[in-house]
């Protein structure tokens, strides 16, 4: 079986939807109880989200690139 493996066509991330999955961890973690070994992996990928999301404000926006004509 092989996957298909598109990349998008741009790197930057849609920030609604990483606060949702942040959220969305958060609620996970409490679930399962803050001690247990997949609350320790949820609170990892939360954390690498979160990282994404102040990456972007960092980062400067790609300025529009010109066609010549």
């Amino acid at each position: 079986m092989q996957l298909a493996i598109h990349r998008p066509v741009s790197s930057r991330i849609n920030r609604r939807h990483a606060q949702y999955v942040v959220g969305v961890l958060g609620l996970l973690i409490d679930v399962c109880g803050s001690k247990s070994l997949l609350a320790t992996l949820l609170r990892q990928t939360r954390n690498e989200v979160v990282s994404l999301l102040a990456e972007e404000e960092v980062r400067p926006e790609p300025k529009p690139t010109r066609k010549a004509v």
